[in-house]
């Protein structure tokens, strides 16, 4: 079980990361990739239909941390396609006032499963056995629109990628309302304005990194997600796992600073040729 959801989950974010380089807008990348994840979730319904666990370990871990992976994108671009999809034309305040009150049901949400949201972030396991195995009698909250399939589903698997999905579209939120602040035209969706980013996703992690390091935003005090976040959404592009290509730069056996040191070059080109004229 463990090799096959490993290996259909790489499928599946790298065919995310295709559909995020190609798409035109938010609108369209978040309906190609409802569309695909649902066609990954579907192959993985058939294959646990046909599969039988080795132990209650093999269960839980499966609807606690896996299921939960693919959930938690799906949930997460279809509340992205009904955000971007209503916004209104209007003012900056306007368009920030829309976003503002789309939390609220996000905060209603995470306060009717706060308890649950508490157990997962803690890393609890003495309820594992009432959340996350399959005929369990517990009754939670579900998503609007959630699997309740019950070979495919367990009190807590559906809630726990609904808080998943949320405390990402809350990221994306929080950093488009500051794309706004920041002179963002109105009217508009960030991505339908933005520019593609189209050299190596490594290159654009290095040089994060370094603009992080240096301290360029918020004087020094903004969190490294939130820059990567914002670079995102600017750039048209999912930088996926950047922490893990973080540590592939840094065990380089060659120049660790390849894409800034080139910039750098470029730059003084530049220079060359404007004292030349």
């Amino acid at each position: 079980m463990e090799t096959y959801t490993r290996e259909q989950l790489s499928r599946m974010r790298e065919a995310l990361h295709e559909i995020a380089d190609n798409s035109k807008n938010i609108l369209q990348r978040a309906e190609q990739s409802i569309l695909y994840i649902s066609s990954c979730l579907s192959e993985l319904r058939t294959f646990i239909g046909k599969y039988k666990f080795q132990d209650e370990a093999e269960e839980i871990l499966f609807f606690k941390e896996v299921k939960p992976q693919y959930l938690e994108l799906l949930y997460y671009y279809r509340e992205l396609f009904q955000l971007e999809s209503a916004k209104p034309l209007g003012t900056d305040d306007l368009i920030i006032s829309y976003y503002e009150r789309s939390l609220a049901p996000i905060n209603s949400f995470f306060a009717r499963n706060h308890s649950l949201y508490i157990y997962y972030k803690a890393g609890r396991t003495d309820r594992d056995k009432e959340f996350f195995i399959r005929n369990s009698s517990i009754m939670l909250t579900e998503m609007a629109g959630a699997d309740i399939d019950p070979v495919f589903s367990t009190a807590a698997s559906n809630v726990i990628a609904g808080v998943l999905g949320f405390e990402r579209l809350c990221e994306y939120i929080s950093a488009t309302i500051k794309k706004v602040h920041l002179g963002e035209p109105t009217g508009t969706t960030v991505n339908d304005v933005a520019l593609q980013w189209t050299d190596s996703k490594a290159g654009l992690i290095e040089l994060l990194y370094g603009l992080h390091e240096k301290g360029c935003f918020d004087n020094g005090k903004s969190d490294l997600k939130q820059v990567v976040q914002l670079f995102e959404i600017a750039c048209k592009v999912d930088l996926g796992n950047y922490s893990r290509t973080f540590q592939e730069i840094r065990i380089r056996k060659k120049n660790k600073t390849a894409f800034l040191d080139n910039v750098k070059e470029m730059f003084e080109q530049r220079m060359e040729k404007a004292d030349g004229f």
